[in-house]
């Protein structure tokens, strides 16, 4: 892609084509003076220093004219620039147009033509000035030759005819080609504030990760001591209780609190967790696993809780294979697990079944329902339900969030139904790898 084109490129770029004309034209004018003289040479002399002065003067006008406060002041550099140089080709057609035809009129001619051309490729951004160039070259001509009955008035209608025939034809194609030439440099202007744009979003983000990164390493060595001195405590309170009688009092208090902080360690977790996903700490692990290993894992870890909320806990077995993050996946399974035990009355259960490439991990539980109303909100981070049943539960709103994000991580798609006084089944969408052989 080019860089975008600077503002005033047109008017600068017919500048530069006017004065390369400029030049062009002094120096075939010259030398066909030299090749076959129609004035002295003195007034050749004259002429071309002159014509040096002119162009040395315009330049200066025109740099000039890029430093002014304001518009109107660039606008009277500009006419008088306009002025300068019609003068001078005025005096040109009168020192070198005579009587009759000579090698230097033809060239001044076909040097007007050519500096004609270049005006015009200026008429986008100088329209007035452009036309007017070219029409005052053209009308010094035609008078001088007219005068001097160099030519017939046919031939001078008819060369005028053919000039503002290329003025029109000029004309038209830059008024097509303006919308054109305007359109890609505002899309090139866009493109190189895009990249600047990019550019500072890219230092904010190196700024941003290096101060995540440090917040990061001093959130993991403060919260590695917090949990120490949790688990120290919840130790304590253990021995504790088990120092004193039977009957004493304090018992009830010490296990209430110890049931407190082990409800303020699970908290904890739940922060940390939230803490590393936000940060963008935990980058997945990807590869395939054989979904019963898993499945078997979670009956292990939560036949115990089961059992003593007498519920009946039920996994399917599956010969699936599937492709996710191993530990994403199981801390998933494991909240979904830990609200369903909690709030069912009678069972869980917990199933894969394949839909096409995909295949649906479902939790099942058989308890209170979500109600419609607050069904939206139940992925949201410490959103907790009114309900009485969900006050009796406990948690910190933060279980489901965590599934949500963990699966917006791996890309992998999560989805509720409920009923209420019924219960509700979570699914997770995952990639089938492959189904593993039945063992025999």
């Amino acid at each position: 892609m080019q860089k975008a084109l600077p503002a005033g490129f047109w008017s600068i770029s017919s500048w530069i084509a006017n004065q390369v004309a400029f030049v062009l034209a002094v120096i075939a004018i010259y030398v066909a003076e030299v090749a076959e003289p129609t004035i002295s040479k003195a007034r050749l002399a004259a002429w071309v220093v002159a014509s040096i002065t002119n162009w040395l003067v315009r330049w200066a006008l025109y740099s000039a004219r890029m430093h002014l406060p304001g518009p109107e002041w660039g606008r009277v550099v500009a006419i008088a620039m306009l002025a300068i140089a019609v003068s001078h080709w005025a005096w040109t057609v009168d020192v070198f147009i005579g009587t009759d035809f000579t090698t230097t009129s033809v060239v001044l001619v076909v040097a007007f033509v050519m500096m004609s051309i270049a005006a015009m490729a200026g008429w986008i951004a100088q329209p007035v000035h452009a036309t007017t160039y070219v029409a005052a070259l053209w009308l010094a001509l035609s008078t001088k030759a007219a005068l001097t009955d160099l030519v017939g008035i046919n031939v001078l209608i008819v060369l005028n005819a053919c000039v503002v025939l290329m003025m029109v034809i000029s004309i038209i194609s830059h008024s097509r080609l303006r919308p054109l030439m305007e359109r890609r440099d505002q899309a090139d202007r866009i493109v190189v504030e895009m990249r600047r744009t990019n550019a500072q979003l890219e230092e904010m983000r190196s700024e941003a990760a290096a101060t995540l990164k440090s917040r990061s390493t001093f959130f993991a060595g403060a919260s590695h001591d917090f949990k120490q001195r949790l688990h120290a405590m919840k130790l304590m309170a253990f021995s504790t209780i088990a120092d004193l009688p039977a009957d004493d009092k304090a018992r009830w208090a010490l296990s209430r609190m110890s049931d407190e902080v082990e409800e303020l360690e699970d908290y904890f977790k739940h922060i940390l967790e939230f803490a590393r996903i936000e940060a963008h700490d935990m980058a997945p692990e990807v590869r395939p696993m054989q979904l019963q290993r898993l499945l078997q894992k979670l009956d292990l870890q939560f036949e115990n809780v089961a059992a003593a909320r007498d519920i009946r806990l039920m996994f399917r077995t599956t010969d699936i294979e599937v492709v996710t993050d191993p530990a994403m996946l199981q801390r998933m399974l494991e909240n979904l697990l830990s609200n369903a035990v909690k709030f069912t009355s009678r069972g869980v259960l917990v199933a894969a079944r394949r839909r096409g490439a995909k295949v649906l991990v479902e939790v099942w539980d058989q308890g209170p329902g979500i109600r419609p109303e607050v069904m939206p909100d139940i992925f949201e981070a410490f959103h907790q339900d009114r309900s009485e049943a969900s006050r009796q539960a406990g948690g910190f709103g933060l279980g489901l969030f965590l599934v949500k994000r963990f699966a917006d991580r791996l890309e992998h798609r999560v989805s509720v139904e409920s009923r209420v006084g019924r219960g509700s089944v979570f699914r997770i969408e995952l990639p089938i790898h492959r189904l593993s052989p039945t063992p025999t």
